[in-house]
């Protein structure tokens, strides 16, 4: 889908024909449940689909799911998510803020005590797409300093996490982008049930887990950490494999 240049809100509107054997045609049009805001800075080229599904899985080359968690979040629920990660020997990627990672440092050094692996996603959480390549630049700068292999850069909100002029900017530091493949909204306070429904079945915001996918997460989900075993429950219930630690 090839996005608007001119500034505005818009909406997409899908078509589907779905057939079976020798079943009915069935036809159905609906249009999608969000805008699509086209205010940001425009990019000199599209992606190909075989870079924006690396840019979606986080260049993760193997079967393995993810865990990972945006933000930041309480000093408690951040040690309580760790704790579960520890009782349960899986290996979680962090993208905490650097402003977070500054304000909280016994909590990073923790998080990478403990064989967590580490990302950046940005300064102080804007949204990349509307800053200029200086302002961008700023912002990678002052996030928190990877400790994995590709060093990957989360763009907030996933802000032109899938245009080729982030993708440039961020290559120029040494970055790949990374996005996500499950989303379990979970800082809008779904409950736990919801969440590992969205993660096993999907839903009409998001596709189930996949082997090799990532599980998008926040430190600041009111029902994260409460729900976190479950989750892992979810995803090996599904016969794939988180990363051990």
């Amino acid at each position: 889908m090839r996005l608007p240049s001119r500034q505005g809100a818009y909406r997409v509107v899908g078509r589907a024909r779905l057939s079976g054997g020798k079943g009915p045609v069935i036809m159905r049009v609906a249009s999608g449940r969000r805008p699509i805001l086209a205010n940001g800075f425009s990019s000199p080229g599209g992606l190909s689909l075989e870079r924006i599904g690396e840019i979606e899985r986080c260049f993760n080359t193997t079967d393995r799911v993810w865990l990972t968690f945006d933000d930041g979040g309480s000093p408690s629920q951040v040690s309580r998510i760790l704790g579960t990660l520890a009782a349960r020997r899986v290996r979680a990627r962090f993208f905490f803020t650097g402003a977070w990672a500054r304000s909280n440092p016994a909590l990073m050094r923790r998080i990478r005590g403990e064989g967590h692996a580490v990302g950046n996603h940005s300064s102080n959480h804007p949204a990349l797409s509307k800053l200029s390549s200086e302002d961008v630049t700023r912002q990678i700068t002052g996030g928190t300093r990877p400790s994995a292999m590709p060093r990957l850069l989360r763009p907030p909100f996933a802000a032109g996490a899938l245009t080729s002029r982030l993708e440039r900017l961020a290559g120029k530091q040494g970055y790949r982008l990374c996005r996500w493949t499950v989303d379990t909204y979970d800082w809008q306070g779904p409950s736990v049930a919801r969440m590992v429904e969205r993660i096993r079945t999907g839903d009409e915001m998001t596709p189930p887990i996949a082997a090799g996918g990532n599980i998008l997460m926040h430190g600041t989900g009111p029902n994260t950490s409460r729900g976190l075993g479950q989750i892992i429950d979810a995803v090996r219930a599904e016969g794939l494999q988180l990363e051990r630690l």
